[in-house]
């Protein structure tokens, strides 16, 4: 049985420490300028303490329920990509900055190989279940 580290469980915390960072900047500046209320410092701490009340559940297996998060992360990665894209096509928004053929390409072509793994992968999956193996293994 493998037993997990001490510091195993700070990483997915040290995975938004520059955000949380930004956001302290952010809370800030809103302080000073009277609109605390704008801030996105709740979501990060909403965050901090979920993670920490997971982290406190006991006989909780953290490796899965890792696992579990960053296969959700994949399964929201395109929906993320496809405003991202679109946001960086927008002429009024981006001006002489927009993407180019060339990168539309590359992203449009991540964002198509990404959405088909998410398609393929549960499918994949659930033909387990009646004994058809597609990946082989």
């Amino acid at each position: 049985m493998h037993k997990s580290n001490d510091w195993s469980a700070s990483v997915p915390l040290a995975g938004e420490a520059r955000e949380r960072e930004q956001a302290f900047s952010v809370l800030s500046n809103a302080w000073q300028a009277g609109r605390l209320r704008s801030s996105p410092l709740h979501i990060f701490i909403g965050c901090d303490l979920c993670t920490a009340f997971n982290y406190l559940i006991p006989n909780v297996p953290i490796f899965p329920l890792l696992v579990g998060i960053q296969v959700l992360n994949g399964v929201l990665l395109p929906v993320i990509l496809v405003f991202i894209l679109l946001l960086v096509n927008d002429k009024n928004l981006m001006g002489n900055l927009k993407n180019s053929v060339i990168y539309n390409i590359l992203g449009w072509g991540t964002f198509l190989m990404i959405s088909i793994a998410v398609v393929v992968m549960p499918g994949g999956q659930l033909m387990d279940l009646p004994g058809i193996n597609l990946f082989g293994g």
